[in-house]
Order: structure tokens, then C-alpha cells, then sequence
């Protein structure tokens, strides 16, 4: 896939969001596809939004479900002793939304 084919596919995406939800939404560029097989991880990439960078995106699929997108997470230990996350960044469900079309569009094309 040629860059600017990812381009087209993500405005493509944004426009389709921006008609689902009339809320403006920044242009959204997917860098860095790399694709893993570990155990539901399938990728990691950057997203571009605007001038901000997010790092460290993650695409999942368990089994033969739907794939999704996770944004970054901190992981830290409750007093319990059990494994918790934090988010790193949040953003509103219509950017989020959008992250994952774009994300998900992006990697199905780097296949």
C-alpha cells in the first residue's frame, strides 16, 4: 500500500465519522503499521492527530471476533494484587470512533 492510498483511505474514513456524528473531526493519519501475532495482539502503529502523535496503538482479535483498537494503557497492580490498566490518553467516543476506522482501515490494507 502506497502512502498515499493510506491518505485517501483515512479521509475516506473521517468523512464517513463526520456524516455519522456532525461533529468536526482533525484529519487522521495511521503510521508505522507493524504487524505481531502474539496471542490476540495482531499490530501496533502511531496515530497522527493534528500535530499530536499517539504511540503505541494496538490493534486486537480474539479468535474469530471483530478486531478493535486500543489506545495505550498503563498497567499497574491493585492491593488485591490483580493487574489493572489506566489509559494514557482519552479522547471522546466520536474521536475514538474515528481512530479505530481509521486504524483498522490501515491495517487491513497492510495486509
Amino acid at each position: 500500500m502506497r502512502n498515499g492510498d493510506a491518505i485517501s483511505t483515512m479521509r475516506e474514513a473521517m468523512q464517513e465519522v463526520n456524516r455519522q456524528t456532525a461533529k468536526p473531526i482533525p484529519e487522521i493519519h495511521v503510521e508505522n503499521i507493524k504487524a505481531i501475532d502474539k496471542g490476540s495482539l495482531r499490530a501496533f502503529c502511531t496515530v497522527v492527530i493534528g500535530g499530536l502523535k499517539i504511540h503505541s496503538c494496538r490493534v486486537i482479535q480474539d479468535g474469530d471476533k471483530s478486531p478493535w483498537v486500543s489506545l495505550p494503557q498503563q498497567e499497574w497492580t491493585g492491593q488485591d494484587g490483580k493487574k489493572r490498566y489506566s489509559p494514557v490518553v482519552e479522547v471522546p467516543d466520536y474521536i475514538k470512533g474515528a481512530i479505530e476506522t481509521a486504524v483498522l482501515r490501515a491495517w487491513e490494507a497492510s495486509k
